[in-house]
């Protein structure tokens, strides 16, 4: 059974530390040593990941940030990556993760479809209209690689 009390204190040292130190961001791997007198965790956001390793009994703090390229961050975006069970803390909740990523699927899935009818849709349409819509296409592309590059 899971004593509700060390967990708040866990979380609330976690806490504590972050914003002594002035962070924002998803916490992952969270480990405390065994003898509770290290504690461990990363804190990511997109471009930056910071490595902390606290020392609880002597108060030192050492951080190790590292900047990650646009490449890095877009890869980060698109993955959807389940914590290892050692990385699952007490508010994980296995069922929930299940379905969004079962939701991202279905999304993706059905953007393929829209975008496959609107090239069936486009090959149909009179000579003039088919210069618009390449036009239009044409610009929603530039605009994507402007968003993607900015």
């Amino acid at each position: 059974m899971i004593d509700v009390n060390k967990v708040n204190e866990k979380h609330t040292l976690l806490l504590d530390i972050m914003n002594q130190l002035n962070l924002k961001g998803s916490v992952v791997n969270l480990r405390y040593s065994s003898d509770s007198l290290h504690l461990n965790f990363i804190v990511t956001k997109p471009g930056v990941r910071f490595d902390i390793q606290a020392g609880l009994n002597d108060g030192k703090v050492l951080i190790k940030k590292t900047k990650l390229d646009k490449w890095a961050v877009l890869r980060a975006l698109h993955t959807l990556r389940n914590p290892t069970p050692q990385e699952q803390g007490e508010r994980y909740q296995p069922l929930l993760a299940y379905l969004w990523s079962l939701s991202l699927d279905i999304v993706s899935v059905g953007l393929i479809i829209v975008c496959i009818g609107g090239w069936l849709m486009l090959f149909q349409i009179t000579r003039r209209r088919f210069y618009i819509g390449l036009f239009s296409l044409a610009g929603g592309f530039m605009f994507c690689i402007y968003l993607l590059f900015l």
